[in-house]
């Protein structure tokens, strides 16, 4: 038997030793896929109500359940909600401030090749971590993925959030520095 003819067997009986252990889903499982549908916010927005509590200033609140964003006004009412891509465990959960705001970001952690990645209307809110646009490939000045991907599950950032330009441009002008960022992660 050939080399590549034995490494094909070996692969296929692990293959199905793991499927038989249920320590995966079938192959087509693994199969390229959409992402799944946005997630249904977790806050139930009520004409009239405000679903936050009333700071006496405007905060941002971002729910990674749902994967929105949520400008909240100074009496607790929403301002403007959008959806997002955050990095999962790299977005810790808690309460954070804005500590800046830049036009352009180029960020030596989104790519093995440091700053190849360029991230537009840049939010800071937790060290290096902050709301900005799709991050675009500074040489080819293609975006990293569509906009339509914002508020599905599949994708995920290296900690920041991902929102659409829109987004960002009412971001940066409903906060300034020091505006509350909470972070909510409910299971």
């Amino acid at each position: 038997m050939s080399a590549d003819r034995t490494l094909r067997a070996v692969a296929v009986t692990l293959t199905s030793a793991i499927l038989l252990a249920g320590l995966a889903a079938p192959a087509a499982a693994h199969a390229p896929r959409r992402p799944a549908a946005p997630a249904a916010p977790a806050v139930a927005l009520v004409a009239g109500k405000a679903p936050f509590p009333a700071t006496g200033a405007r905060n941002v609140v971002l729910d990674k359940r749902a994967r929105t964003a949520y400008l909240v006004n100074p009496d607790g009412t929403v301002n403007r909600q959008f959806p997002v891509i955050h990095g999962g465990r790299l977005t810790p959960p808690g309460r954070f401030v804005v500590s800046q705001e830049m036009a352009v970001n180029y960020d030596a952690t989104a790519s093995r090749e440091a700053g190849i990645w360029r991230l537009d209307d840049f939010t800071r809110f937790n060290g290096g971590i902050g709301f900005h646009r799709v991050p675009v490939n500074k040489f080819t000045g293609r975006p990293m993925h569509s906009e339509g991907a914002l508020g599905r599950s599949g994708l995920a950032s290296h900690g920041c959030v991902r929102v659409s330009a829109a987004a960002a441009k009412h971001l940066q002008a409903f906060v300034k520095r020091g505006t509350v960022v909470t972070v909510l992660e409910r299971r």
